[in-house]
């Protein structure tokens, strides 16, 4: 009677996560051109900046090459760049432009911030004016000029299918191997707790290896 049971229990719960499957996806990544900017600040004596672009995310940090004796820089670079879609910390791209400078210390041009989640898989051309440190809007400071760049985000990586009957099946035999562990423990008159232990662990083990590999979203 209790083995019919847990028959009708199992193909319950096999038709509910047939109903309900769910594929867990991997980690999003922005590829981020950086194309061009127009109007930066001149800082050398003769006219012009060597500027380059620093860009930084809680995850990811990269820098353009610096482009000689100008304001008005092509880069044409790209970059992907991984992002959480739960994480602001990692999906607000910072794009900070420096004079590049032998001599002394690179001198700051002008920043912008990009939220990489409002990027869709279709590539877009995006102009950012570029802002004084601490992105404050100063109508008396001198412009800083703009940056374009484009954006897409990636989303043919591999997919990786989440069986929750297979899930179900490895708690419910780790459940079964704690709960055998557990009475081996407690049984009056034996001293085996170090067998138990190594049983039990490699109990678990055969159950992760089952699973594989999940990536969190």
């Amino acid at each position: 009677h209790e083995q019919e049971e847990r028959r009708v229990r199992r193909e319950q719960h096999a038709a509910h996560d047939q109903r309900h499957s769910r594929r867990v996806r991997v980690r999003p990544r922005a590829l981020v051109t950086l194309a061009s900017a127009k109007g930066l600040v001149s800082t050398d004596l003769l006219g012009g900046s060597d500027p380059y672009v620093r860009l930084e995310t809680g995850l990811f940090r990269g820098n353009t090459a610096a482009q000689h004796a100008t304001c008005d820089p092509i880069w044409e670079e790209q970059f992907e760049i991984p992002f959480l879609l739960t994480d602001p910390s990692t999906s607000l791209l910072r794009l900070t432009i420096y004079d590049h400078d032998l001599t002394s210390g690179d001198d700051f041009l002008g920043t912008a911030t990009l939220d990489l989640r409002a990027l869709t898989d279709i590539e877009t051309a995006i102009n950012l004016r570029l802002l004084p440190r601490g992105d404050v809007e100063d109508a008396g400071a001198e412009p800083r000029g703009t940056l374009h760049l484009r954006g897409m985000v990636l989303r043919n990586g591999p997919v990786p299918t989440v069986d929750p009957a297979a899930v179900r099946a490895a708690a419910t035999d780790a459940h079964r191997i704690v709960g055998d562990a557990f009475v081996a423990l407690t049984r009056p008159g034996e001293d085996n707790a170090a067998l138990t232990a190594h049983e039990l662990a490699a109990g678990l083990r055969a159950v992760l290896e089952r699973l594989g590999p999940l990536e969190a979203p």
